[in-house]
């Protein structure tokens, strides 16, 4: 229930929505008892966080095995995630704790504040063998052999490492490939436990892992610990009670006069899911794709048509996604549009598309010159790809033609996941009186549409150079 105060709205104390199974024993007093011994104290969320997380059987066992906590930034999620790594370190004796986030920094900083903590506290630090801080080995090693590790998410992070307890940070960034490469570090413990903290997901794909726990959560899954601070998805944007449900530290760590900051400076959509804690929508505000529009030009049985195809390819901001997209043109004048490959990383991009250009025989490659993928145009060009690039001009008029084309169903698609991912959460990125798509900021990831996009802008030829005379009108007489 949320508590009033004369001029101060302070944040509910309890989840909107809250699945624990029935527990009798829990070591969330022992977790609070450990975080409290560095000076640190808890609010009254955090406290009770803790004890359906560490909820336990007579025998010791977990009711448990997996846990999830879903509550907006600055709201002190990171806090129990401190506890809990003290309480497994420090009480428990838990052999390897791994704890994993989306990005680098999150993970070195959630180290340093973990490895402040330990060594501001005599008692604990005297029980620290190591402290490891390199991009190779971020980690805390206690002279027991209990280890601490830190890792961020890929196809491949976490493999070689066995742990008992994993706490996935930013969980609305797993994808099952990552998760599929992490889980089993934890099969053959007695007593696993993961933990899962995260702000509400998008509508993306990456989202997918997060997106289950919430469903099973909200069916009462008693094999799950599911606890969502977050407004009711049809509150509106401006009502403080819901922004009290969906802030614990309302009043107490996060401030309305700050708030009003953020909704001024935020789109109505990401204020949603950042500060009230509601789900983005495939489709959603701001996108400039309806979900309408591109279901409109879904052809499931569609195939590649004979005659022109040229290939696009794009890569994420952060390089963690490449895409490589065909177009061609169907007998009705409308444009095929394929999503080829979709992978993590970049290193496969070179060798893919050398194996394309020997057995498709494509018209040619298109990159925008200034997006991520620019930055391997030189190697492309080298292994003798036919490469054809887009200024910004050139990118502005390609968004606009595909969104355009896409709205008079001039495409034919097949709806594969992450193409249909990326053309419901495209935002549009303004660049002076036109824009192109955001490819930061759309909460997706763009790259396969971009790369179909660059495909479809490049069926079109090259424009021919032309010649303008000046002409009177005595040439006309």
């Amino acid at each position: 229930m949320t508590i009033s105060l004369p001029g101060v709205l302070l944040g509910s104390q309890q989840p909107r929505v809250r699945n624990s199974p029935a527990y009798r024993f829990t070591s969330g007093p022992d977790a609070v008892a450990i975080y409290e011994t560095t000076g640190m104290r808890l609010d009254q969320w955090q406290k009770f966080s803790l004890d359906d997380h560490c909820a336990e059987n007579p025998d010791g066992s977990w009711v448990t095995i997996e846990s999830a906590e879903e509550v907006g930034r600055q709201n002190g999620k990171g806090e129990i995630i401190n506890a809990l790594i003290l309480l497994h370190l420090f009480v428990l004796g838990t052999r390897t704790v791994i704890y994993s986030a989306h990005e680098f920094k999150t993970a070195k900083e959630t180290y340093v504040k973990i490895s402040s903590l330990i060594k501001n506290t005599p008692a604990l630090d005297a029980k620290v063998s190591h402290y490891y801080n390199s991009n190779e080995n971020t980690s805390i090693e206690l002279k027991n052999g209990q280890r601490l590790r830190f890792l961020t998410r890929s196809k491949d992070g976490g493999r070689g490492f066995t742990g008992d307890v994993i706490i996935f940070d930013e969980a609305f960034n797993i994808t099952q490939s990552a998760l599929s490469a992490i889980l089993p570090t934890l099969s053959s413990k007695p007593n696993p436990h993961i933990y899962f903290f995260s702000s509400a997901g998008k509508a993306s794909h990456e989202s997918d892992v997060l997106r289950e726990l919430k469903a099973r959560g909200e069916k009462g899954d008693d094999s799950l610990v599911w606890r969502s601070f977050s407004a009711d998805p049809e509150a509106d944007t401006d009502d403080r009670q819901a922004l009290a449900q969906a802030n614990p530290g309302l009043g107490l760590r996060i401030t309305e006069r700050f708030v009003a900051v953020e909704r001024k400076n935020m789109t109505e959509a990401e204020f949603r899911r950042e500060r009230l804690g509601i789900w983005e929508e495939a489709g959603g505000a701001g996108s400039v794709i309806s979900a309408e529009s591109w279901a409109a030009c879904l052809d499931s049985e569609a195939i590649m048509p004979d005659g022109k195809r040229v290939f696009g390819i794009a890569v994420s901001p952060d390089r963690e996604w490449s895409s490589v997209g065909v177009a061609g043109v169907r007998p009705d004048g409308s444009s095929y549009v394929e999503l080829v490959k979709h992978g993590e990383g970049t290193d496969w991009l070179l060798p893919f598309l050398v194996h394309l250009d020997d057995t498709q025989k494509p018209e040619c490659f298109v990159v925008d010159q200034a997006g991520p993928a620019a930055t391997m145009l030189a190697g492309f060009i080298a292994s003798g790809l036919a490469v054809r690039v887009t200024d910004t001009t050139a990118y502005k008029a390609a968004c606009a033609q595909f969104v355009d084309a896409v709205k008079y169903q001039k495409i034919v698609h097949r709806g594969q996941q992450p193409l249909t991912d990326a053309a419901f959460g495209v935002k549009e990125h303004r660049v002076g009186d036109s824009w192109v798509y955001a490819r930061r900021d759309s909460g997706v990831i763009v790259a396969p549409l971009e790369a179909v996009t660059l495909a479809v802008w490049a069926l079109t030829p090259e424009p021919a150079k032309k010649e303008f005379f000046m002409m009177n009108l005595n040439d006309f007489v």
